[in-house]
């Protein structure tokens, strides 16, 4: 029998192949899963917007150097993504893969010394492809 409630964004993983060592990367938040085709005069051209995705920032991780080879060093190793989205048993209501993603740019949230939380870095990438597999 088949879910008849809408999915909820709370609970969701993120994960990368191939993966960072033994590392799991919890993300705060997923953002930038669309696509849009736009129509010029006689052409179709299919508009992919980044990928965005936000985490508390942690020491230096394999994570973290992947971000830095590519952004500082410039070299390419881009990854496949996968983003599901669970139902509150943790059985997947929704997927997508995302495929060849690339980071294009790196930030930090402002950093307060008047505010005790947590800092958050965001991550936005490029992608050749996405596609929704549940």
């Amino acid at each position: 029998m088949s879910n008849s409630y809408p999915i909820t964004g709370i609970y969701f993983n993120v994960s990368f192949t191939p993966p960072f060592g033994d590392d799991s990367i919890g993300f705060s938040e997923v953002a930038g899963l669309s696509i849009n085709i736009e129509e010029t005069d006689q052409t179709e051209t299919t508009d992919i917007p980044k990928l965005i995705l936000k985490r508390g920032l942690f020491p230096k991780d394999d994570f973290t150097q992947w971000i830095i080879d590519t952004l500082e060093d410039q070299t390419s190793d881009p990854r496949d993504i996968d983003i599901e989205l669970l139902n509150s048993d943790g059985t997947i209501g929704a997927s997508w893969h995302v495929t060849s993603a690339n980071p294009v740019a790196w930030y930090l949230d402002p950093i307060s010394s008047t505010e005790s939380k947590i800092v958050l870095e965001t991550l936005e990438l490029t992608y050749s492809k996405i596609q929704r597999t549940v």
